[in-house]
């Protein structure tokens, strides 16, 4: 189900304006992406694909990454987690892949 689906089904926007629906619509699903991989293993996941996938929040995330918990790469605008940081992260290993 794409996000303009969902909108058009919800009752919690029944009165929202459509300019403002349809700007919520054309955001991207980050699970779109990840169902379009199938088995390819990506090198990096972006912040709000690793919320989908983790099921850590994004709150939790970025206080990781500011406290140094979780190592995180810009590209441009764009802030990305090298997936075997991410999988580090989640695991609980440090950085040498002793268990914390």
């Amino acid at each position: 189900m794409t996000i303009k689906e969902k909108l058009a089904g919800s009752t919690a926007l029944a009165g929202v304006p459509a300019a403002i629906t349809d700007k919520l619509a054309k955001k991207k699903d980050p699970m779109e992406r990840i169902k379009a991989m199938g088995n390819v293993q990506p090198l990096s996941w972006s912040i709000p694909e690793l919320v989908a996938l983790s099921g850590i929040g994004r709150t939790t995330i970025y206080a990781a990454i500011k406290a140094g918990h979780l190592s995180v790469r810009k590209i441009g605008r764009r802030t990305v987690v090298p997936a075997d940081e991410a999988r580090r992260f989640i695991t609980g290993e440090s950085a040498t892949g002793e268990a914390a």
